[in-house]
């Protein structure tokens, strides 16, 4: 089924399919003519089958203007789209089975099969009905998650497939959301990867524990709010695929003007471009890869063509609290680092009223610190850092015990597993104004944090931010 949805997610949940449920039955079963009501119930659960069908192709989509509007993450979009969906699988199975009903009673099994033959009306229904079928079979979590592009590319041909088998003036609709969402997808695609000076690159490093630092260098100048994720494709790695990674790093480099300048050290800037970094961990299918591709190469750099379609999200704000705890577990660390660098900046030029800073970064082992080295050398030198900042390393399974040293007392690095209970209470002590706590990492971290909040809730008020992506 996918991840379990929170008990507010589920409440949300339970009201829509009740909702559906009831409109689809609520019917007068007193009736002598049986037909009747089973001809009333195929037009209902016709008609709220290709209801849903505009608000799951709306939640479904990237530019989902809703994301925006109401700050709500596509992840949570995400989880009602899977829900919605199999509502409308079971309308849609509930409307063909009501017509075949009443079709076997008028004419038997040869009318029905002479409709579905020659009647395109039934024909193109029926096609519709077997792609939702289809949809559902190759969607549940073990399959999504061990064929993932097989599963996308397959999803997006069924759901093409039952679209046109309901065409209809108002399922138009739906097809015209759907290819809205394509042609913004396309457009930002060519805005944030081409321009005169060229089209965007990627230098690919391989980091130890399975992991890689891609550098997308982007030919024009962008804006990424911290927070923010973006999709990746690459040339020669199945360059249709694309895949959600957080954004650990920007930097803007200058641009100057190839011409000699008019005047000795005097070079005329013409503008900037953005490099922009992430931490992949392989896993299986693009990643998996990518990490082979680079590790051939290494220590080369691996360079590609590539395109960056992005950023999206970056909708929580942490200007406005006094005190911000970030837990990061393995490269979940890529969505906290920009968030520690926005708040030392911010509190240094006394933008910000965040006063206090805790990360917490869970890893395995001590190598893997490399996947960031030279951006938090980076955060490391910012001036205020020691005043507003404190980093905890959790090393979980060490290879060598004497590895684990605190360079300083604003900076520790402990063995095992931190006791986040404990943690959260004693920054609870401590605490300086109106507190956040934010996660990013395996769902069984998500799931401490999460709980660790809870049970501080009745000392003081703390507000809880979780990142994931789910599919």
């Amino acid at each position: 089924m996918g991840t379990l949805p929170s008990r507010w997610h589920a409440l949300l949940l339970i009201v829509y399919m009740a909702m559906n449920i009831a409109y689809t039955l609520v019917l007068d079963y007193s009736r002598q003519n049986k037909y009747s009501v089973a001809a009333e119930l195929r037009g209902r659960s016709g008609v709220l089958a290709v209801c849903n069908m505009i608000a799951l192709v709306i939640l479904a989509g990237r530019n989902n203007p809703l994301i925006g509007w109401l700050q709500i993450s596509f992840d949570t979009y995400n989880l009602l789209h899977r829900w919605m969906g199999r509502m409308v699988v079971l309308e849609a199975l509930v409307h063909t089975s009501c017509w075949a009903y009443v079709q076997h009673a008028d004419t038997g099994f040869s009318g029905v099969y002479h409709k579905l033959a020659n009647d395109p009306f039934c024909s193109y229904g029926m096609v519709g009905t077997v792609a939702f079928v289809l949809i559902l079979l190759t969607s549940p979590s073990p399959i999504r998650h061990a064929f993932y592009e097989t599963f996308l590319n397959l999803h997006i041909i069924f759901a093409a497939v039952a679209i046109a088998g309901v065409w209809k003036p108002y399922i138009r609709a739906v097809a015209a959301l759907w290819i809205c969402d394509r042609i913004i997808r396309l457009g930002r695609l060519i805005y944030c990867n081409y321009s005169t000076r060229g089209w965007t690159t990627a230098s690919i490093e391989a980091m130890p524990g399975d992991a890689c630092r891609v550098t997308m260098h982007l030919p024009t100048e962008l804006a990424v709010k911290p927070g923010s994720h973006a999709y990746l494709r690459f040339a020669n790695l199945n360059f249709w695929e694309s895949h959600p990674f957080s954004i650990a790093w920007v930097a803007h480099r200058p641009v100057f003007s190839p011409d000699l300048p008019l005047m000795e050290k005097k070079l005329t800037l013409e503008g900037q471009t953005t490099d922009i970094s992430f931490v992949i961990h392989a896993q299986t299918g693009l990643t998996r890869r990518l990490f082979n591709a680079a590790k051939v190469c290494a220590p080369r750099t691996l360079r590609l063509k590539a395109a960056f379609e992005g950023p999206y999200g970056g909708h929580h704000s942490l200007d406005s609290y006094g005190h911000a705890v970030l837990f990061a577990g393995s490269s979940g660390i890529t969505h906290q680092i920009p968030y520690v660098k926005h708040l030392i900046q911010g509190f240094s030029d006394g933008t910000i009223a965040t006063k206090k800073v805790l990360l917490v970064w869970i890893i395995r082992d001590v190598d893997h610190l490399e996947w960031v080295r030279p951006w938090m050398d980076e955060i490391l030198r910012m001036q205020g850092r020691r005043d507003i900042l404190n980093i905890k390393l959790f090393v979980t399974k060490p290879k060598n015990p004497r590895e684990i040293s605190s360079p300083s007392s604003t900076v520790q690095m402990l063995p095992g597993r931190p006791n986040i209970n404990l943690l959260l209470q004693t920054e609870v002590r401590d605490q300086v104004g109106a507190m956040c706590v934010t996660v990013c990492g395996p769902g069984a971290l998500q799931d401490s944090v999460r709980e660790a909040v809870r049970e501080v809730q009745d000392v003081s008020v703390v507000d809880f931010i979780e990142e994931s992506f789910t599919w």
